[in-house]
């Protein structure tokens, strides 16, 4: 189970974007090992887990200390959960977050994820995301796309084209990092003390299944880390939240960063008003287009599917891309509307 992720702003979109977790859809965003590694004094992923498994062997429900909650901690609601872990609220404070992750099955660990957010050291917003399969994804938010490595290693431009669909991932992938389950989702089950900390649990159903989710806060009712448990009790997931660390580019994504040579890749969606968008993308860094309700195309005619396709050198040039949806009428509107990212 993962907790949902938004990428788009439509529920539509939402539905094609998105990873399958806890019977909703999951937003792109991940944990890695090296990523991992850097926020803990173990040297790799298995110390890390290990050091979590020890810490929840010598740490049983028995020997927490719990404790009712009072009048005032019985206040808290999930909208205010929510707020407190937005990602407009968590930076404010200057400092960065990350989240980490661990999925089980039957017990056993399966998968892993790691999210950041936050500001590299030239002052750059990021939002960074990797996963024990070896994906990394990092937002270029002053180029519009993100920087994609997949499980084979290719570094590739990853760009969303259609209309408002970046920043909408974007917007959400910012304030939904930590907490995403909003009221509408889950209704509180129980509130108290445990340890000195404030734990709220949550009762969330869909039409597939049930879950608990036990929410450990600080009295600002930020998110330290988290639980999610199936309706027999298992564990499905759990959750911690580090501030004030940093992220560091893996070195593929850090030199197409700094790449001096660009082309321009253009996009022209053939319908309405005619929009059209580019983005400067590195010379030797192919595209990979995340499409929701258009196809790609390399004509204006739309009768060659577009592809990606590397020169003689091995780099990549400037090319036009055309967008139409089936069964759209490109001969709506005459006013064409031409943007640059950013």
């Amino acid at each position: 189970m993962r907790k949902l992720k938004l990428w788009v702003a439509c529920a539509m979109a939402a539905a094609m974007l998105a990873l399958t977790a806890c019977g909703k859809e999951d937003k792109l965003v991940l944990v890695t090992t090296e990523a991992a590694a850097s926020q803990s004094d173990a040297t790799t992923t298995e110390d890390i887990l290990a050091d979590i498994r020890e810490e929840a062997e010598n740490t049983t429900e028995e020997e927490k200390k719990r404790e009712p909650a009072s009048e005032e901690d019985k206040k808290v609601t999930m909208e205010a959960i929510y707020d407190a872990n937005k990602g407009d609220t968590l930076l404010a404070g200057g400092n960065n977050y990350s989240l980490n992750t661990i999925y089980y099955s039957d017990g056993v660990e399966v998968y892993s994820e790691y999210q950041f957010l936050g500001f590299a050291e030239d002052g750059t917003y990021l939002q960074a995301y990797e996963d024990s399969n070896g994906i990394v994804q990092v937002l270029d938010k002053e180029y519009g796309y993100w920087y994609l490595i997949d499980e084979d290693k290719t570094c590739y431009a990853l760009i969303y084209p259609e209309p408002n669909v970046a920043d909408a991932i974007i917007n959400t992938n910012h304030n939904d990092m930590i907490i995403s389950l909003t009221e509408a989702d889950q209704t509180i089950k129980d509130i108290y003390r445990e340890d000195g900390d404030l734990v709220v649990e949550t009762n969330y159903k869909n039409d597939n299944a049930s879950y608990v989710f036990q929410y450990v806060l600080d009295d600002n009712y930020k998110v330290l880390e988290y639980y999610c448990y199936d309706a027999n009790g298992e564990k499905v997931s759990y959750s911690w939240v580090t501030e004030g660390n940093s992220y560091t580019y893996p070195e593929a994504i850090a030199t197409a960063h700094e790449s001096m040579m660009t082309r321009t890749v253009t996009f022209k969606i053939l319908e309405g008003k005619g929009l059209e968008s580019s983005y400067t993308v590195p010379v030797d860094k192919p595209v990979q287009l995340a499409l929701l309700e258009y196809k790609a195309y390399t004509d204006e005619a739309c009768t060659t599917t577009w592809e990606e396709t590397a020169d003689d050198s091995g780099m990549y040039t400037d090319e036009v891309i055309y967008l139409k949806r089936e069964g759209a009428d490109t001969t709506e509107g005459t006013t064409e509307d031409s943007t640059t990212n950013p």
